[in-house]
């Protein structure tokens, strides 16, 4: 009863988006959760697999002091044999590190583990954070083949089947553009943080396309975004003639933001890489003549 309704409401809509429940809202409503990292230094992925379990709770890593209220995670690694443990409440996890494996891939997994017994919760892409999966894929795709590579994305990395061949599906798309580019090819960044959703492994600059704090910044954002777009071609005009060269917007870049912004209806037809505009293609190609 003391709390508020958009609370409670809040509340609600995380119990049925992830089908978990808890016997007390302590979980969900302490001031602090603390993560103590005794004998490593993983306060970054540590950081940001856990607030992907729990989104609006504000975490500190390795604080000077705490009240003693606050939600501890405690991570430590342990040498001779070298092996990473996580707890939080009443779970526990301990692994041993393989010759051949991350020691912060490890403390990401027994962290995952714990806090996946606590909550009910299982993330899609497991304990991949700040990354993008294609690019892990295409490594492992490189080194053990793809069947090796998916089954490591499962078992080691946690991630969900679907999210695996996924991965492994924009592997190789990916690598029928890179295997026709050259040293002099360009490729193109074009940055629109505005998405409708957040990856949990995101670590990009984002913001929510509905919020208003968003709104408020489209116009400026896009007015300089068009400006460095004109002043780019004009340096890459002359690689470009006759060059092969892709181009990657962040995925905020879609139709909803257009509703927002009309004017970003320019840059929609750089989506599939055609820095001229008119019609939209994602592969390489050739340009001839010349017109950034």
């Amino acid at each position: 009863e003391a709390l508020q309704a958009s609370e409670t409401t809040m509340f609600l809509t995380v119990r049925v988006a992830t089908n978990f429940c808890y016997d007390d809202f302590s979980l969900y409503y302490s001031s602090n959760m603390i993560i103590q990292l005794i004998n490593n230094n993983f306060s970054y992925e540590m950081e940001k697999l856990t607030m992907a379990f729990f989104p609006d709770r504000k975490i500190t890593v390795n604080p000077d002091s705490y009240e003693g209220e606050e939600d501890i995670i405690t991570i430590e690694q342990k040498d001779d044999p070298l092996s990473l443990s996580a707890r939080f409440h009443d779970a526990y996890a301990e692994e041993v590190v393989e010759a051949v494996d991350d020691p912060e891939l490890a403390a990401g997994r027994v962290l995952y583990r714990v806090l996946s017994d606590v909550t009910g919760i299982r993330l899609q892409w497991g304990i991949l954070t700040g990354v993008r999966p294609a690019k892990v894929m295409t490594k492992h795709i490189d080194s053990d083949g793809e069947e090796a590579a998916k089954q490591y994305f499962v078992h080691r990395l946690y991630a969900d089947p679907k999210k695996a061949e996924l991965a492994a599906i924009v592997s190789n798309a990916e690598r029928q553009i890179m295997d026709t580019t050259t040293p002099e090819s360009i490729s193109l960044y074009v940055g629109i943080p505005f998405c409708t959703s957040r990856c949990t492994y995101c670590s990009f600059v984002s913001e929510s396309i509905a919020s208003p704090r968003a709104r408020k910044l489209y116009p400026a954002y896009f007015e300089k975004l068009l400006e460095e777009i004109r002043v780019t071609g004009q340096i890459a005009r002359h690689r470009l003639c006759g060059r092969r060269h892709t181009v990657y917007p962040y995925r905020g870049a879609d139709q909803r933001a257009a509703r927002h912004h009309p004017r970003i209806l320019r840059l929609l037809p750089l989506q599939r890489g055609d820095l001229r505009g008119g019609e939209s293609r994602f592969h390489h190609r050739r340009q001839a003549p010349c017109h950034v």
